[in-house]
């Protein structure tokens, strides 16, 4: 959807961050039919309303997509790196059980997975922990997950 509007690709993990942070703290007001616009206008206004109040109007921090972007940038990568970290990222960001890891571990670890995936195990190198602040050991876990999210990808069976 933000492609389809123009917008820039920081949005699309903005929202999704904001919401996520907004359900876990507020569950979300549902509409199961606004058929009158003004009935729906309202909700919407008012679902806005409790989701600014319940993030006390914090709405900038760091996403995944600016680590990342830093990351790929110090490791040096090409186009390929860059599309299938960028790829990765899209991917799992459905994903429920990636919720638990913070945003820069979810930058480095579609790195991780990418250079081991393109150029064998043991690309992660002093200067990948210098630059990250994160030891190889701390990425596997993410890291398997964003494999198995990959390989569901190919079936149509992104969650469950």
């Amino acid at each position: 959807v933000h492609s389809k509007f123009e917008l820039r690709d920081e949005t699309l993990f903005l929202t999704v961050n904001l919401i996520d942070r907004s359900l876990a703290k507020h569950t979300m007001v549902r509409i199961r039919k606004a058929s009158i616009s003004g009935v729906y206008c309202n909700a919407t206004c008012l679902q806005e309303s409790i989701t600014l109040n319940t993030l006390q109007f914090n709405m900038s921090l760091p996403t995944t997509y600016a680590f990342i972007r830093k990351i790929l940038k110090a490791v040096e990568s090409d186009k390929k790196l860059e599309l299938l970290c960028l790829y990765l990222i899209e991917l799992y960001l459905v994903e429920y059980e990636m919720i638990k890891f913070p945003p820069s571990l979810l930058a480095v670890a579609p790195v991780y997975t990418t250079l081991c995936s393109l150029y064998g195990f043991k690309q992660w190198s002093n200067s990948c922990e210098f630059h990250t602040n994160y030891l190889e050991n701390q990425l596997l876990e993410c890291s398997r997950l964003m494999v198995s999210f990959c390989q569901k990808a190919g079936t149509g069976k992104l969650t469950g």
